[in-house]
């Protein structure tokens, strides 16, 4: 990207969709894989919807404040990544069932 940038006269980011909802962040649990791409992104964007599925036998939030919040302080504290590069995305629906 930094050499693109060049060419272009344009500055670059990268962002990653990552899962916010602890059954899906196993790839994140290893600090190393962590540190590397964080050295290398510029905004870690929390999927922080749909913490409901199709996995799930009982009902609750898809997008509740506690547990969004827990997300935010597993990747920032448990993962080590800088809070200021976490963004959160906010579901505009609703589940029926």
């Amino acid at each position: 990207l930094t050499a693109l940038g060049k060419q272009t006269n344009k500055e670059m980011t990268l962002s990653l969709a990552v899962p916010a909802r602890h059954e899906d962040m196993l790839a994140y649990q290893v600090s190393e894989t962590v540190k590397g791409l964080d050295e290398q992104v510029d905004w870690w964007a929390m999927m922080t919807y749909d913490f409901l599925n199709r996995r799930d036998s009982i009902t609750k939030h898809h997008a509740g404040a506690t547990v969004i919040k827990d997300s935010i302080e597993m990747y920032g504290d448990k993962f080590g990544i800088d809070r200021s590069k976490l963004l959160m995305g906010f579901p505009m629906y609703s589940w029926v069932y």
